[in-house]
């Protein structure tokens, strides 16, 4: 499962979890959790992700023998594991670690790139499924 969080503020000062997004990698299934969510309303449309409420999305998230995330190992599961009361047990695929051990000149090449006239190119993701982090995860 392939997941991500937003939260008002940094690890150890976040007190809310503000939205909860997964995509099943294997099914394509995408769900999107808050606490305002109305699963009577919100899921009437097809083809849009399954909503539900923060506490039955996390419940779903930690039921999961593998998790996927961006600093998931450092952010997004110690935050969720605090707030929620919650322990996850199984295993974790962090980009960002994958990240650092693919390319561990990635500072090198910052600033020989800042020092450049030439900005990055910046592509908008434009589906969930074509994420780069989705792909990565399949590593």
């Amino acid at each position: 499962m392939v997941f991500d969080i937003e939260t008002n503020g940094l690890r150890d000062e976040a007190t809310i979890i503000h939205s909860l997004c997964m995509l099943d990698s294997e099914t394509g299934r995408e769900y999107s959790c808050t606490d305002s969510v109305r699963p009577d309303r919100d899921n009437a449309h097809s083809g849009t992700p399954e909503r539900m409420t923060l506490d039955a999305g996390i419940r779903l998230l930690f039921d999961q023998p593998t998790l996927c995330g961006h600093n998931a190992i450092n952010f997004d599961i110690p935050v969720v594991e605090r707030l929620s009361g919650r322990s996850y047990e199984g295993n974790v695929r962090d980009t960002l670690v994958l990240s650092r051990m693919l390319f561990g000149n990635l500072q090198e090449l910052d600033e020989a790139k800042a020092r450049s006239s030439k900005p990055y190119k910046v592509d908008p993701v434009v589906k969930t499924k074509n994420h780069w982090i989705f792909n990565s995860c399949e590593i």
